[in-house]
């Protein structure tokens, strides 16, 4: 927020906002009688000076556009009878005129003419005062180095003509400059100077004035206290000679230092004070920044709706008297206000506008602020790039113009968007840069912010210790300098801090001082979260009725400031206490509001993936929800529940990628809810049944899901329901699947699933929401099973632990011998058809096995198929000519349907875009990267010139969010993309291209789990292709491939390494011959005379 300063320079025929009590409406009525009689007698030069005060006086007022008409009056008639002196003044008038109404080129410009025009006739004053004016203007554009040029020039000749009063002025703007460039101490030089000038001349407002720009520094460098006092002392004096002009500008600047110390309710009072006065005099610019200013109170006060009543009466006034700095400031501000609401979109159009009007009126360093602003609202979107590219912008103006406090700033956000992408050493470079310059300007408000900053990077490390060092540093600086907001904050990061280390009681008491400091404020907000993470701390400690009452003082509080995230998390916290009181029929409408709270903040507000990640909420209540349904014995509900969930984790996933909501699935969660609610599961199953052919006796579902105690659950589905509850924990699976793909060189973390990509960093939100929530409950004995014990077991013996797992518990309840699975996390990386059973042999021997992530995204891929026609087959291989079997394996195919084979440099990204939304069949042979399984094909065309250029990425990745934005249309898609590259793959790297194929449209995804030799994999497509080609089923095509090699005469062909990572995901798709047909003679007829240029 901008502090009042007083930095406009008047002379005796231009007033400022000083002397406004002096004319304002008597004064208008007083010019205008000389006016007439002036007109009366024919006295020219009279009619110009009237006109000139009728222009001061409208100006006083902020009647912009009737002073300036006053001023061009004057001007015409002082041009018309010569009067030099008169000209000059006139065009300054138009210059501070046009000043305050944003237009500082045209102000420049007339400023300039005056400037030439005092030079011309020798008025050392003039020149002296218009040097002042221009170094004003410059100051508003950012250019603070022209500035000070200007008011050093200015300060030699009032000094020359001793003109103390100038002097002192010169003074005060050389003060105003250094502190925007953050030479805080050449500033307070500044300021004493024309302080004691003033003093000495008798100049009480001139005291008053330096007051309050000292006041203003001493705000910047954290000494809120010294700032208070120079602010009370201008005050005074403004109050003592009556200068109501003056008594609403420090009770404005007492109001900003109130606001920095989080006194919010005093803030509140003096800016109050200062509207008052300010619509008393007619001040309409100092009303709309004092709206402002209330409006920013509110904001932190959590009172949103306040908040945007104040901004909006603001831009109102702003846009009235055209001030256009005031209309970029307001949009600023309500952009903010949106922002905290969750309506990112309408903060970003706000945004955007104050950055055109910054831009077009070149203020560089609202041009810098709006910027960041814009990077913060793309951070809350999860579009980073677009956040660093913003942020980028704003640090290279900061830079530009010298304002060390914006590059600091700029630094901080940067470190914010790369801590949000998880690269924590990047963002702690950025921070560290912030916290240096933050010390170098002796800003110690931004030392305490940084070192918070500082604490959130080690926090999300997991380097507990190092965060509470730097929350601690921050919380000191935040003490000394009296900034209650930012102490309230800090105890709530290392109460987060203490949390994670399990040490409870030391988490309570700094909530607890939090929870009094937040109080003490007003913030409701703040009190809110310290209410949340109290009954998040009891709840580690077993005390539930004690977390119960916190997370309702904390529901109530987010409900009625409108928190619809924090509401969110703490009905789900607030249910899943009530289960671990055994309170199942309680703690379930809890669990399935925050559901119900989330999809609507979803569909109707794109995820804040800054604050909390939609994936871990909806993995969290949905887990929650399915454990409080089971201990119900509502096994169908607990079902529908998790599916459901699973589903909006793939939809999460899918929509950081696509940016855009598909709203049937949200229209599928309502029918669903409605459905649990009436007991009116069974229909759903029952429909779901119908679809997958289940009462047939020749297909079975298993679906998988771990709960939050890290236990494994299996729904059998087939002519009937069964649950069952595994004896295995996620630890012991994690390691089998861990180890055996880490041995085929991929890398699947943790929490790696087919539902989520990189899970994303909380950055802001002091509320913590962890994915298993501490019970204070002793987990029963095997649930953190010594896994040292498999380390030593060989492939194959991990093969038949998994099965003794995962299938022999439920193995007398499957029907028939097809297996459609749903696993959980780590279980999608499970070669689930190379499962070594009892008796020796794989399970491909006895089930085809189908993966979907969800029975729902299996039903609407089933019956979207129904409607689909067929187009031409797509076959792209070798673009980086070094897998020549992938170049023949490709050939083969094409052959089979008779299309064309792209091959080479023929495989450029730009074709096969312009060909997957048409394709029935894509096949792709080609290397995949590593991280996120992005396919590399052949650099577009405009990217190979010059020859020796190297191209750019893009130009030559076929990415996620690529497939995404077409409409595949594809029955099945094969994809052959970790050849032979060297290093190891990612869990992402493995499947999220496969997820991206299914998301765009695709019914059947072939892909393989990890790495696969080229040459055997030519044979492998050969032999699958020959039996999809004879209308069997793509899950038995893939079966009959699987036990071919299982006795291949090549011994290395044998090996389970080389067939069990292929994997269906989908449906189970079928090409009768006459399809075929039709595929073919749809290739022939696309590709007959198709050229690639």
């Amino acid at each position: 927020m901008a502090s009042e300063k007083n930095i406009a320079e008047s002379d005796d025929n231009k007033t400022g906002l000083e002397i406004s009590t002096a004319i304002g409406n008597l004064g208008i009525a007083y010019h205008i009688l000389g006016l007439k009689i002036s007109t009366a007698i024919g006295y020219r030069s009279g009619i110009a000076s009237n006109n000139g005060n009728l222009g001061n006086a409208y100006l006083s007022l902020g009647e912009y556009q009737k002073a300036i008409d006053h001023y061009k009056t004057g001007l015409e008639i002082s041009t018309a009878i010569g009067d030099r002196s008169g000209i000059a003044s006139k065009n300054s008038n138009l210059g501070i005129a046009y000043h305050d109404l944003g237009d500082y080129h045209k102000a420049i410009d007339h400023y300039k003419t005056g400037l030439e025009i005092s030079t011309a006739i020798g008025d050392r004053s003039g020149i002296a005062i218009d040097n002042g004016n221009l170094g004003i203007a410059y100051h508003d554009l950012g250019d603070y180095h022209k500035a000070i040029d200007h008011y050093k020039t200015g300060l030699e000749i009032s000094t020359t003509i001793g003109d103390r009063s100038g002097i002192a002025r010169k003074h005060g703007n050389l003060g105003n400059s250094y502190l925007s460039l953050g030479e805080y101490q050449k500033a307070i030089d500044h300021y004493k100077t024309g302080l004691e000038i003033s003093t000495a001349i008798g100049d009480r407002s001139g005291i008053a004035s330096k007051n309050g720009n000292l006041g203003y520094a001493y705000l910047s460098l954290g000494e809120y206290q010294k700032a208070i006092d120079h602010y009370k002392t201008g005050l005074e004096i403004s109050t003592a000679i009556g200068d109501r002009s003056g008594i609403a500008s420090e009770n404005g600047n007492l109001g900003n230092a109130y606001f920095s110390l989080g006194e919010y309710q005093k803030a509140i009072d003096h800016y109050k004070t200062g509207l008052e006065i300010s619509t008393a005099i007619g001040h309409r610019s100092g009303i709309a920044r004092k709206h402002g200013n209330l409006g920013n109170s509110y904001l932190s006060l959590g009172e949103y709706k306040k908040a945007i009543d104040h901004y909006k009466t603001g831009l109102e006034i702003s846009t009235a008297i055209g001030d256009r700095s005031g209309i970029a400031t307001s949009n600023g501000n309500l952009g903010i206000a949106y922002h905290g609401l969750g309506e990112y979109h309408k903060a970003i159009d706000h945004y955007k506008t104050g950055l055109d009007i910054s831009t077009d009126i070149g203020d560089r360093s609202g041009i810098a602020s709006e910027n960041g602003s814009l990077g913060n609202a793309y951070l809350s979107l999860g579009e980073y790039q677009k956040a660093i590219d913003h942020y980028k912008t704003g640090l290279e103006i900061s830079t530009a113009i010298g304002d060390r406090s914006g590059i600091a700033s700029n630094n901080g956000n940067l470190g914010n968007a790369y801590l949000s992408l998880g690269e924590y050493q990047k963002a702690i470079d950025h921070y560290k840069t912030g916290l240096e310059i933050s010390t170098a300007i002796g800003d110690r408000s931004g030392i305490a912010s940084e070192n918070g900053n500082l604490g959130n990077a080690y926090f999300s490390l997991g380097e507990y210790q190092k965060a509470i060092d730097h929350y601690k540093t921050g919380l000191e600086i935040s003490t000394a300098i009296g900034h209650r907001s930012g102490i309230a904050r800090k105890h709530g990061n290392l109460g987060n801090s203490y949390l994670s280390l399990g040490e409870y009681k030391k988490a309570i008491d700094h909530y607890k001082t939090g929870l009094e400091i937040s109080t003490a404020i007003g913030d409701r907000s703040g009190i809110a979260t310290s209410n949340g993470n109290l009954g998040i701390a009891y709840h580690g400690l077993g005390e539930y009725h004690k977390a119960i009452d916190h997370y309702k003082t904390g529901l109530d509080i987010s409900t009625d400031i409108g928190d619809r995230s924090g509401r969110a998390i703490i009905l789900s916290n607030l249910g899943n206490a009530h289960i671990y009181l055994g309170e199942y029929e309680v703690g379930a409408p809890f669990l399935v509001k925050s559901i119900s709270l989330l999809d609507k903040m979803f569909l109707h507000f794109v995820p804040d993936q800054n604050k909390l990640s939609f994936t871990i909420q909806y993995f969290v209540s949905h887990k929650r929800l399915m454990s409080c349904f089971l201990s119900l014995e509502r096994i169908e509900s607990a079902l529908l529940v998790i599916d459901l969930g699973r589903a909006k984790e793939l939809h999460c996933c899918v929509e950081k990628h696509k940016n855009s909501v598909d709203k049937d699935m949200f229209d599928y969660a309502n029918v669903i809810w409605n459905r649990i609610e009436a007991r009116e599961e069974q229909r759903e199953i029952e429909e779901m049944k119908t679809l997958l052919h289940l009462g047939e006796n020749d297909t079975s579902v298993l679906v998988f899901a771990f709960d939050l105690e890290a236990f494994l659950n299996v729904w059998v589905l087939n002519d009937e329901v069964i649950f069952r509850k595994l004896d295995a924990c996620l630890e012991t699976l994690q390691f089998l699947i861990m180890e055996l793909l880490g041995r085929n060189k991929v890398s699947v973390v943790r929490n790696s699933s087919f539902c989520n990509s990189d899970s994303v960093v909380d950055t802001h939100n002091q509320m913590i929401f962890p994915f298993e929530m501490p019970n204070g409950k002793a987990l029963p004995k095997n649930a953190f099973e010594n896994t040292a014990c498999y380390s030593d077991l060989s492939n194959r013996e991990i093969l038949e632990k998994l099965f003794k797992i995962l299938v022999e518990p439920v193995k007398d309840l499957v029907n028939g011998n097809q297996l459609i699975v749903v696993p959980d996390r780590q279980l999608f990386f499970t070669p689930f058809s190379a499962l070594i059973d009892e008796n020796g042999s794989y399970l491909s021997n006895s089930y085809s096995v189908q993966i979907t992530p969800s029975l729902h995204t299996l039903k609407c891929t089933m019956e979207q198929s129904c409607y689909s026609n067929f187009g031409f087959a797509l076959c792209v291989g070798d673009p980086t000519y070094d897998l020549p079997y992938a170049a023949e394996e490709v050939k083969y195919v094409s052959k089979l349907f008779q299309t064309r084979p792209f091959l080479g440099h023929e495989a450029r990204k730009e074709v096969v875009l312009q060909l997957l939304s048409g394709a029935s069949i894509i096949h792709i042979a080609a290397h995949g990267e590593p991280n996120r399984g992005e396919i590399m094909l052949a650099p577009n065309s405009s990217h190979v010139q010059p020859c020796l250029a190297v191209p750019e990425p893009e130009s030559y990745f076929l990415t996620q969010r690529d497939i995404l934005n077409i409409p595949v249309q594809a029955r099945l898609v094969v994809l052959c993309c970790c050849h032979t590259r060297q290093g190891e793959i990612t869990s992402e790297g493995v499947i999220g291209i496969t997820r991206a194929f299914l998301a765009a449209g695709a019914r059947c995804v072939l892909a393989t789990l990890w790495p696969i030799d080229d040459s055997a994999t030519k044979e492998f497509m050969e032999k699958f292709y020959w039996e999809l080609c004879q209308e069997t089923r793509v899950c038995e095509a893939l079966r009959r491939t699987v036990n071919l090699f299982q006795k291949h005469e090549i011994g290395a062909y044998r090996s389970s390494s080389m067939w069990a990572p292929f994997t269906i995901y989908g449906e189970d798709a079928k090409f009768r011959k006459n399809e075929i047909k039709q595929i073919r003679e749809k290739s022939r007829k696309m590709f007959s005379d198709f050229v690639v240029l």
